[in-house]
């Protein structure tokens, strides 16, 4: 007896569940009701169909409450029949609990943060039309429209001291080709005279996104100005925008930000971008990575705000390359180069609460856990193990809160002990699908390659697997190159 074919290609469709975050959108939304429950027939069925599939939170942005207590974060759910998902904001305390929905707006409501004061949350939605800044109360009542800036803004973050505030948005630098041709208003074409023209799925049409500043004071934000008018580059960087290229300082006077300022050939084929350093009081901006060659992004102020952590390649034009980890100390200019030696990437980068030691993420044997380095001994300690990634933490007096998922479960909350290692589940987001459906037994096994080298391949096994029985197989491999199925 063969199991259908479906069944089998569905498990591949877990991948959806590991890579899915919610977007920001610059369209209305329309308003929508998601798929939650599953039907009787899903329930008789007990196994994983697209359609189960599709009715699984997605947990996204997320972040910690000023006084540590509470983890702020989002879910997007998905309706088949409108073929469109729908983001709300929660909140859950760090000691365990249920999860307090605190938007239940049938549009879009993401990429939530804390006031540093504590008393607000600021938000974008699209319940206005654009994608604007609103702020409400901390526990979901009197949502209030902050902002009304034309074309909406991608991303906002307050300044730790509370009377500033960033947000980003794209720009018209470049001639639109109406504008060009003015005798042909109603043309709908793209014109394309530098590379690159487009990267991945984004397409260049001579807007850029800018990071602007501006006053802020009780939800009243004041004239903003562009620190990087008229410059024809991004920031965050094209094509995948994270908002962790973009950070304030403590003290809420400088913005450090990467950025790739090249055009044309250079821009294609280098990988060479910078972290830059706008400081706000004196209108200016320096370069602190200059020299670095290669790919330079995600900067993290330390506490005392007098040393910058961040991410860095060594080889231009080479975007598999090691992902090392940098400080600098912003008196001195001294750099260092902290996981030298260290035969792993390292990513998603945090300073511990006393700026002694930095945590991160980093992939191992198609998993990923989580490290620590003391930047005094550099010496590098695993704090987590087992198969799963963890794709988000941060820190929290002692303990970490951090997202995790595996290729049976969806991504979800867990707490750290920063010394042990040992995990809590703080969510079970998805735990009405998983006591309704059964999921195939995943298995590890390393295999001899032509060149002699040891590869490690993951299997899953459909549910109910009967090891006398013949089943259809899918074979999936990741591109990258330097991307590992994990």
């Amino acid at each position: 007896m063969k199991i259908n074919l479906k069944t089998v290609v569905t498990m591949a469709l877990l991948a959806t569940l590991w890579s899915c975050q919610e977007t920001g959108t610059d369209q209305k939304s329309e308003p929508i009701t998601p798929d939650v429950e599953l039907t009787a027939e899903e329930i008789t069925n007990g196994v994983l169909t697209p359609e189960v599939l599709w009715k699984f939170g997605r947990i996204g942005s997320t972040q910690l409450s000023p006084d540590v207590q509470s983890v702020l974060f989002t879910i997007t759910r998905f309706s088949m029949e409108a073929n469109k998902g729908v983001t709300n904001i929660f909140t859950i305390p760090v000691v365990g609990g249920e999860p307090q929905e605190l938007t239940t707006n049938k549009t879009n409501d993401f990429s939530p943060q804390w006031r540093p004061d504590g008393a607000k949350i600021g938000f974008l939605s699209t319940r206005s039309g654009d994608t604007q800044l609103w702020e409400m109360n901390t526990d979901g009542t009197n949502p209030t429209q902050i902002t009304k800036i034309e074309g909406g803004i991608s991303s906002f973050a307050y300044a730790p001291t509370g009377d500033r505030i960033l947000y980003t948005k794209n720009v018209q630098i470049e001639k639109t080709p109406t504008e060009l041709h003015p005798d042909m208003p109603k043309v709908n074409v793209r014109i394309s005279d530098n590379m690159m023209y487009r990267h991945w799925n984004y397409w260049r049409d001579g807007s850029f996104r800018h990071i602007f500043v501006a006053s802020y004071t009780d939800g009243k934000i004041g004239e903003a100005k562009d620190i990087m008018e008229g410059e024809a580059w991004d920031s965050p960087m094209s094509p995948h925008f994270s908002d962790d290229d973009v950070v304030w300082s403590p003290c809420g006077k400088i913005i450090a930000y990467a950025c790739k300022k090249m055009h044309g050939k250079d821009l294609a084929v280098s990988t060479n971008s910078d972290i830059y350093l706008y400081h706000i009081e004196d209108n200016l901006t320096e370069n602190i990575t200059e020299g670095m060659m290669g790919y330079d992004q995600h900067p993290v102020f330390s506490p005392d705000g007098k040393r910058i952590a961040w991410l860095s390649m060594e080889t231009p034009g080479y975007e598999s390359d090691l992902s090392r980890l940098f400080t600098i100390d912003l008196e001195t200019g001294q750099r260092k180069y902290v996981t030298k030696g260290f035969d792993q990437n390292a990513d998603n980068v945090a300073w511990s609460s006393c700026g002694s030691s930095l945590i991160f993420i980093s992939g191992i044997n198609a998993t990923q856990q989580i490290y620590r380095v003391s930047l005094e001994s550099s010496e590098i300690k695993k704090i987590t193990d087992g198969w799963h990634n963890y794709t988000w933490f941060a820190p929290a007096k002692g303990t970490l809160v951090a997202q995790k998922m595996t290729m049976s479960m969806a991504t979800e909350f867990f707490t750290i002990n920063s010394e042990t290692g040992e995990e809590k589940q703080l969510t079970h987001i998805n735990k009405h699908i998983y006591d309704n459906i059964k999921m195939g037994e995943v298995t590890q096994r390393w295999i001899k390659t032509t060149d002699g080298k040891q590869m490690l391949v993951w299997v899953i096994l459909p549910p109910n697997f009967d090891e006398t029985k013949q089943y259809p197989t899918l074979l999936y491999c990741q591109g990258g190159p330097q991307s590992t199925v994990s």
